[in-house]
This record gives structure tokens, sequence and C-alpha cells, in this order.
């Protein structure tokens, strides 16, 4: 029996394909199937670079295939090691389409393969390719595959550093995503800071969708209720600045002219979400904070909501001691073209 299997593919090049047994064989590979491994990579991946009609697609699939299924864990990692080299050439393509799909790939390679190649990703010139960079990252967070605490660090890292430098909009949502589903501390600060920085660039775009910093913003939440103590101080008072902000930042984006509905419904829930933190962060008797803004929300009182937005400010820093300047929110822009 052959370790590789050719066939004919109405080319006068053969196509290599893997059988399966060397994908579901345990323990290391022998020199002879490591070599097979390197062929049929070193076409795929050629394939790839190349960018010749359906090629792209066809070769994303051929080099994720062997990821995918019943493959041994042995395999995927000799294999993700290998392909990691193989891809390097597609992700310095001039062509976004083929770096794209060199993207798809590396979200399916195991251990510290993965993030590697979305480091790279992350510093592509074109949004597109730095949006697939992202979707890489999210799905590798989301998939059944652990990831270690220091290539978990490494991920964080690098998504903390793209997105503060991120000028595209659809690219800062992805990534602020990824930041957002991690449950660490690290994760936490990441997402808070990140946070943080897009209030003033919100207030400028308020039409822009949210719903990415409120899931974050709501798992974070709920892990600390369920994990009581856990949390540090600096990062405690870091989301009473964020949930401050954000709060008055979606009280005063409802009062312009929204089109979207959905988008309308997502800074409501941010203004509850935001008050019920504070709420809870916030270590003063009940009679001396500001009440709550359900009933506010829920009539669609967005002037009321600001008023209470002003007696926090004058807690957390009469009574707290935060500094002014660190709660300090822009004014909301109109969005063009809705009436005043």
């Amino acid at each position: 029996m052959t370790l590789l299997t050719l066939v004919a593919a109405g080319s006068t090049q053969a196509q290599p394909t893997l059988a399966p047994w060397i994908q579901s064989g345990q323990g290391p590979l022998t020199a002879q199937a490591r070599q097979q491994v390197e062929d049929y990579l070193a076409y795929w991946a050629d394939q790839l670079h190349q960018g010749q009609g359906g090629s792209v697609g066809l070769a994303r699939r051929k080099l994720t295939e062997p990821l995918l299924g019943d493959s041994s864990p042995s395999f995927k990692a000799t294999y993700s090691t290998a392909c990691s080299r193989h891809l390097t050439k597609a992700l310095q393509s001039a062509h976004v389409l083929v770096r794209i799909n060199a993207m798809m790939v590396a979200q399916h390679l195991v251990e510290s393969n993965a993030v590697a190649l979305i480091k790279k990703g992350l510093a592509d010139a074109s949004p597109g390719g730095r949006f697939a960079a992202g979707r890489a990252a999210l799905n590798l967070v989301r998939s059944n595959q652990p990831l270690s605490k220091q290539d978990e660090r490494a991920v964080i890292s690098c998504i903390g550093t793209a997105c503060s430098q991120e000028t595209c909009w659809p690219v800062q949502v992805e990534l602020i995503r990824v930041l957002g589903t991690f449950s660490s501390i690290e994760a936490a600060g990441a997402l808070l800071g990140q946070m943080d920085r897009l209030v003033v660039r919100r207030a400028a775009q308020p039409a822009m969708p949210i719903g990415a910093e409120l899931d974050g913003l709501t798992r974070l939440f709920r892990s600390f209720l369920l994990n009581r103590g856990s949390m540090p101080e600096p990062t405690k008072r870091m989301m009473v600045v964020v949930a401050y902000r954000y709060m008055r930042l979606s009280a005063g984006s409802l009062q312009v002219d929204l089109n979207s509905e959905p988008l309308r419904e997502d800074y409501a829930s941010m203004v509850g979400l935001c008050d019920h933190i504070l709420h809870e962060l916030v270590d003063l008797p009940q009679d001396q904070i500001p009440p709550s803004t359900e009933q506010a929300v829920d009539a669609g009182r967005w002037d009321h909501v600001l008023a209470v937005c002003a007696g926090w400010e004058t807690v957390l820093v009469r009574r707290t001691g935060f500094k002014p300047e660190l709660l300090r929110v822009p004014d909301v822009t109109r969005p063009a073209g809705t009436v005043q």
C-alpha cells in the first residue's frame, strides 16, 4: 500500500491526496510519511498561492480537510507545523483573496501554529485580510481545541494591539468580539481598555453597531457575578469607568435619530447593563447612589437617563475618587441625513 495516492485531475500534473490511514495513525509519522505530507502540502499550498480561477477554494478545502474529522492528534500536530510553513507564502500574496483563504486554513491549525499565522494576518494591509484574521481568531477561541495559557495570552496580546491600531469598523468589531469571548483577567483588562478607547470614536459615529461590546461586557459582568472576589480591584474600577461612559454614550446616542431599530435596542440594553454594573460594583449605601434607570429605559426617557448619569459622575468623583477626565464623554454627533 502506498502512502500517497496520485489522482489525475484533468491536468498534466497529478493532484496528491493523503491516504486515510496516514491521518488516523497514532504516534510519530515515519520519515517517509512526513515526506508524503510535505509533498501534499507543497502542491496544495502552491495552488492556493497561484490563485487561479476556482483553485483557491479547492486548495483551501484540501489544506483544511486533513485537520477535520477523525485525524489523530499526533497527525494534526505534525501536519499543522508543516502547514504553517507552507502557508507563509500565501500570506504574502499580492491577492487579498489568497490571503483571506490562507487565514481560513490557519484557524484549524493546532497548538501554537494558528496563533503565529493569525498574528501575521492581523498586520495585513487590507481590511479584508485583517477581518479574516480576526474571524480566524474568533473561530479558534470558540472551537473545541483548548488553547494553552501561553497561546491564550499571545492571542489576547496581539488582538489588543491590533484593536488599538485598527481604523476599519468591521475589523474593530470582530476584534472586540474575540476579546469578549475569553474569560481570563487579562482578556477582561484588554476588552475594557479597548472599549474605553472607543468611546470618542463611537460618539462621532453613533450609527455603528454596538453588539460586540454589549456581548463582551455582558459576559464579563456575568463572570464577575459568578466569581465574586476574584476580580482585581483595578479591573473592577476600570469596569466602573467603562460602564459609566457607555451608559452616558448610549443614552446620548438614543437621543439622535438612529434609523436602525436593532441598534436602538442594543443601545437601550447597554444602558440597562451599565446601570446594573454601577449599582453592583460601586460600594456605597443605596441611599447615596442614583436610582435605577429601568423605568426610564422602558419609557424611552433618555433625558432622564442622562440626568442620572450626571448624578453618577458626582458620586464617582466625590465619593469614590475617580478623576473627572476619566469619565468624560463627548457629545454624540447626529448622523448625517437625520432631521434635528
